[in-house]
């Protein structure tokens, strides 16, 4: 049974439809989408058999959960996908824009798109549960980049819109906005095995269309349309169990992302399981001391790559942002949270007794972060947004 996350001193962020005639979330019709009832799986085992255990991805990650992706299916009404091609659309041309040598054009953290998908959230988290199985709780992450990415093809071109690549978050959920019944291309490509084997051609035709995959586990490449224009919605999710490790990883979100807000959302994503997984494991310590060890085994892992993130992340980011508003700040918050997590792990005299430890440092480096951002970094509807701005919950 998965244990009630205890959020102390972490709220979920808000949701604010507000601006320019968006729908709102009582709009119940045009917000909602498919149940994923129905829907046919297929699993890593079904690719690899016995050895998907074992077998590592690019980052050296290996899958805990046995998913691969579903077949296409319905997942949005024409008008939702409508409403949110115009709302990403919006974005063309402006701060929010990015390119990178793999991916042709992206929207990220675009307020109008991120609003959209926040209320839908619930209606997702449980539509990924219901298709990933095991009782599993998948969670939409928090961070407004990788909640609602969209990829963009204007028109023709002879480059994928996204080429070869396993993701940095674990799962995401690849939803087509533009029709592509009449289209030779704009297929999602699928390898089924390592970086270099055959692929499947995933097909989604009309507007609304969408596949869950574990992306982090599976080589992917959205191929460009031969008509023109292609906008897919990219959603990430993760799971939020203590028994699963999470491999959220900040290695490609730097090449396409503002470097401040992504550098906070990381830390308040990995400090909120950490206070999390660390409850967890204290209430598991009572009933099954067995499980309660392999969350901390977890949660030591999870701060071993967090230090690492840390250690290698900045050269990461493309030198015309190492000097963006902020990331100063952010980064010696950063490495002020990665040695006192790293320190938690070597003041622990057992394994049994380290979610103390942990759970101890990671509240204490969460009064730090939350004390020292400011809400403007993460804010970017307003440039100077009052003291009722709700964009950024303290912690």
């Amino acid at each position: 049974n998965l244990i009630e996350p205890n959020r102390i001193l972490f709220s979920p962020p808000a949701t604010s439809i507000q601006r320019r005639g968006m729908p709102s979330p009582s709009d119940s019709k045009l917000l909602s989408c498919h149940t994923g009832e129905g829907v046919k799986v297929l699993r890593l085992s079904d690719l690899h058999g016995d050895e998907w255990r074992s077998r590592r991805n690019r980052f050296g990650d290996r899958a805990m959960v046995d998913y691969a992706l579903c077949e296409p299916f319905q997942l949005f009404s024409e008008e939702t996908a409508t409403a949110l091609q115009e709302a990403g659309e919006r974005y063309f041309n402006s701060e929010f824009e990015y390119s990178t040598a793999r991916t042709s054009a992206c929207i990220r953290c675009a307020p109008d798109l991120v609003n959209l998908v926040e209320g839908m959230s619930d209606q997702l988290e449980a539509m990924a549960s219901r298709l990933v199985g095991g009782g599993l709780r998948m969670r939409i992450l928090e961070s407004k980049a990788e909640k609602a990415h969209l990829n963009v093809q204007r028109h023709v071109q002879s480059n994928p819109v996204d080429n070869w690549h396993q993701d940095s978050t674990p799962y995401v959920l690849v939803t087509i906005l533009t029709n592509h019944t009449d289209d030779a291309g704009g297929h999602l490509m699928v390898r089924h095995g390592g970086e270099h084997d055959s692929d499947y051609q995933w097909k989604l035709r009309v507007p609304g269309q969408a596949v869950l995959m574990q992306g982090s586990q599976i080589w992917h490449m959205a191929q460009q349309s031969e008509i023109g224009k292609r906008l897919t919605l990219v959603t990430s999710f993760y799971v939020d169990d203590p028994l699963v490790f999470d491999p959220t990883s900040l290695r490609v979100a730097f090449e396409y992302s503002p470097p401040t807000t992504v550098t906070i959302e990381y830390l308040q994503h990995a400090l909120r399981r950490l206070i999390n997984n660390s409850g967890a494991s204290t209430q598991l310590s009572r009933v099954a001391p067995a499980s309660a060890l392999e969350v901390n085994r977890i949660m030591t892992y999870e701060i071993t790559k967090l230090v690492q993130e840390y250690e290698n992340g900045f050269d990461l980011i493309p030198e015309s942002r190492q000097k963006s508003p902020g990331l100063r700040e952010a980064w010696a918050i950063f490495g002020e949270t990665a040695r006192t997590l790293k320190a938690a792990l070597n003041v622990a005299s057992s394994m049994e007794g380290l979610h103390k430890e942990i759970g101890s440092a990671a509240v204490q480096c969460g009064r730090l972060l939350s004390a020292n951002i400011e809400c403007r970094y993460l804010c970017r509807c307003v440039s100077n947004p009052p003291d009722s701005c709700k964009c950024f919950k303290t912690m």
